[in-house]
């Protein structure tokens, strides 16, 4: 199947991983990619979207992230697919209008 696009939330709340980051399973074959990751002040915890392979797009997944300089952070698929509000205008001069993550549900 095709990657899905699902949030992934580390088990540790301070770690917020470099865009690009591979996702990895127990055997270290990489199975997705971080494609953003932000600390979330709403939240009070980092937060990132990735495109994982189809089989591991169920919420409550486990997965690890690899990390530069660092074990791989153990992480979670979360169990509803991100929103986007494609509606909301940018905050970018010139700019009409930019899709953004308008809720995303934590495991907390």
């Amino acid at each position: 199947g095709y990657p899905r696009l699902v949030a992934v939330q580390t088990d540790d709340p301070t770690v917020v991983p470099p865009e690009a980051s591979q996702i990895i399973d127990a055997s270290e074959n990489i199975k997705g990619r971080i494609t953003s990751s932000r600390h979330s002040p709403t939240l009070g915890r980092s937060i990132c979207l990735a495109p994982v392979e189809e089989g591991l797009a169920h919420g409550g997944h486990r997965l690890h992230i690899r990390l530069p300089a660092r074990p791989p952070a153990p992480a979670r698929v979360l169990p509803a697919q991100p929103t986007f509000a494609p509606h909301v205008p940018s905050l970018l001069p010139g700019r009409r209008s930019v899709n953004r993550v308008s809720s995303v549900p934590t495991l907390d």
